[in-house]
């Protein structure tokens, strides 16, 4: 998957600041490790992007750890930022929070133009993460069993 970010606004240092971890997307990690290790801080090696005119697009692999950063300063202002996934078909995807909700109301909205694009808003191209991150600690845990003693 990936993203695509607009910033209506731009950024300028004050809202928000994107920050990225290079190369990230090589590794898997613990869900939430990194809030946990270092809450709003910069992570080491991380690069943040600060300055973007309005109007501007950073296109971001969805695997690479990507976080917004919080300055102050910026408080009272509005942030503008849409987040355009692109996905690949056939894969199932991560759902957002409430995406239900949101696939159901984008199909009352008329978004999928009277059915001609209604394959866009069909739950069955998402996973609950829940479901998934217990499955994948369960595949974890089974190699870690089945490895040699020493090696684990």
């Amino acid at each position: 998957m990936v993203h695509v970010f607009y910033y209506l606004n731009g950024l300028d240092g004050t809202i928000g600041d994107l920050m990225v971890l290079p190369k990230s997307h090589r590794e898997v990690f613990e869900r939430g490790l990194f809030g946990t290790l270092f809450g709003t801080a910069d992570l080491p090696g991380s690069v943040t992007i600060d300055r973007l005119p309005p109007g501007s697009a950073v296109i971001v692999h969805s695997g690479l750890l990507h976080a917004r950063r919080a300055k102050p300063g910026g408080e009272g202002r509005p942030r503008y930022f849409i987040d355009c996934s692109y996905c690949q078909a056939g894969v199932r995807w991560p759902a957002a929070y409430q995406s239900e909700y949101m696939l159901g109301r984008a199909m009352e909205l008329g978004l999928d133009r009277g059915g001609k694009h209604a394959h866009l808003f069909d739950p069955a191209h998402f996973h609950d993460n829940d479901v998934a991150w217990d499955r994948w600690q369960q595949v974890l845990k089974s190699h870690i069993a089945l490895s040699p003693a020493g090696s684990a």
